[in-house]
């Protein structure tokens, strides 16, 4: 695991930050990423964050990994 911001995460380094973005109340989100060509055969680990609601407490997923086809 890592640990980014303080927080304890599930995926290792290296790491990406792929984005920022809301939720919705019900806490949906989504992200759209382009995969380039070459990551064919890949396998990659998503896991998000979230802060609660303008307080420093940090949030997350659990990871999920994704197999790029």
């Amino acid at each position: 695991g890592s640990v980014i911001s303080g927080h304890d995460f599930d995926i290792g380094s290296p790491y990406n930050k792929a984005g920022n973005g809301n939720t919705s109340a019900l806490g949906i989100a989504s992200l759209t990423a382009n995969v380039p060509a070459g990551a064919t055969g890949m396998t990659v680990y998503v896991e998000a964050a979230s802060y609660d609601g303008g307080s420093s407490t940090v949030m997350d997923s659990n990871m999920m990994s994704l197999q790029i086809q």
